[in-house]
């Protein structure tokens, strides 16, 4: 009966295919013994693994790393379920914990690994037009490509990289930058290497405050952070926020419905907007499925990064 619910959802394309939540990347293979192992690994190395088994033509339950060790998974949690689903053009392994609690998702995607990684890190840390402070000079990041104007050194950057994952630090015809994201601000500084080819920060070269985003994907919807709308939010977009934008984020899509919000400060950021028209004390059934599943997801993220942050004060 397994071996048939295997074949059924193979044959199906449901868990064939390459995975990614931006960290990690994950193809299935089939073992003889009747479970599906996930196997891939970061940008640097391999190893990342995880299997469970199918209980139904969509479900995964996840058993273990491997069935021949103990350790755990490489993705999720022992008992946790990936669910197939397919919303609009993406399809999408949903991560949930035993008590339906959504944890994370799986993106299918096809191409190069490392693009996807580079352009969640044009779009989400650096895409948008900034003003100079202290001058008029205009700076602009493209979205969805490694290009800007209005810096000095040249026009076109890449990445500089580490082990094989790029840092923040953009390198232009003529001059490196490492750049430090801030509360809707960009930072610039001097590069530096060290005698072993690390690369370190050195000072500021300016600093620079965010006039407007560039939407990810073309839209008519209006507001900072369209993206929350329009594709999934796998963990490597939503760990490039801090926890003050993810809230924002997560709430621009209530906003674009007309929520009134309760929170004062929430209340005084959006009446600032010339799109937000609040008329609504509940809009949960007016929201997309797909912004349905950000929200979750971004509560989690939201929540993940708080124990984070307690923890690396202890």
């Amino acid at each position: 009966m397994l071996s048939n619910c295997l074949f059924s959802a193979f044959s199906q394309s449901n868990f064939d295919g390459l995975w990614t939540d931006g960290g990690q990347n994950f193809r299935p293979f089939l073992p003889e013994n009747g479970l599906i192992q996930f196997e891939g690994g970061t940008l640097h190395e391999g190893g990342s693994m995880f299997y469970g088994q199918i209980v139904s033509d969509n479900t995964i339950r996840i058993l273990g790393r491997t069935p021949e060790d103990s350790y755990s998974p490489s993705y999720g949690n022992v008992n946790d379920q990936l669910e197939y689903k397919k919303i609009g053009i993406y399809e999408l392994l949903i991560l949930s914990d035993s008590n339906g609690k959504i944890k994370s998702i799986l993106q299918k995607y096809s191409g190069s690994f490392r693009d996807i990684v580079v352009n969640n890190k044009i779009n989400h840390q650096l895409s948008g037009k900034y003003r100079h402070i202290g001058s008029d000079e205009v700076v602009s990041f493209t979205v969805n490509k490694p290009t800007v104007s209005g810096l000095k050194g040249g026009t076109n950057y890449e990445f500089e990289t580490e082990y094989d994952f790029p840092l923040d630090v953009i390198a232009l015809e003529s001059v490196s930058y490492w750049y430090e994201n801030g509360n809707r601000t960009l930072g610039l500084f001097k590069v530096e290497k060290t005698e072993y080819g690390e690369f370190e920060k050195g000072e500021e070269v300016m600093k620079l405050t965010l006039l407007e985003n560039y939407p990810v994907v073309a839209t008519e919807l209006k507001g900072d952070y369209t993206f929350a709308s329009t594709i999934p939010l796998i963990d490597n977009i939503l760990f490039l926020y801090n926890l003050e934008e993810l809230r924002l984020i997560r709430n621009e899509i209530f906003a674009r419905y007309g929520y009134k919000f309760k929170s004062e400060d929430l209340q005084t950021f959006f009446k600032l907007k010339d799109w937000y028209i609040p008329n609504s004390d509940d809009v949960t059934n007016k929201l997309t499925e797909l912004e349905k599943l950000n929200v979750q997801l971004i509560l989690n993220v939201e929540e993940r990064k708080r124990l984070l942050n307690a923890s690396n004060q202890r």
